[in-house]
């Protein structure tokens, strides 16, 4: 009880604004708290049904986008090592008819050694997790 230790006209502020504490309540989400919910429904029959259709359409958009985003980085990954593999036989290659044409070993083992490591390099790459 406030009793006399609160003057009669802040007691009424004070029990009003405490009720409206205890009143408070907070709700998220794409559909409404269920109270503003029944009355969506009660002013326009059928909103409900349009309400979970509507964050049912998004929620499958929002998959749907991430999918997308998911394939697309698989595309990608995919290109890379393609381009890679063309790059790695092009540099063997190279190194070979350097090697048929000048017989020297200096220049076509730069060559080769460059692809090796860039082959490695990218194995120890792609074993690392992306963040």
């Amino acid at each position: 009880m406030i009793g006399d230790a609160v003057p009669q006209k802040k007691r009424e502020v004070l029990v009003a604004q405490v009720t409206t504490l205890v009143e408070s309540e907070y709700f998220s989400g794409p559909i409404p708290h269920p109270k503003h919910f029944e009355a969506y429904e009660r002013i326009a029959p059928g909103a409900a049904d349009r309400i979970i259709t509507m964050a049912e359409k998004q929620q499958d958009h929002h998959i749907d986008m991430e999918n997308k985003k998911l394939d697309a980085k698989e595309s990608h990954r995919k290109l890379g090592m393609w381009f890679g593999i063309i790059g790695f036989l092009a540099l063997i290659a190279s190194a070979s008819v350097i090697t048929l044409w000048t017989e020297s070993t200096i220049i076509p083992g730069l060559f080769i050694g460059f692809a090796a490591l860039s082959v490695i390099s990218q194995f120890i790459k792609g074993g690392q997790s992306e963040k």
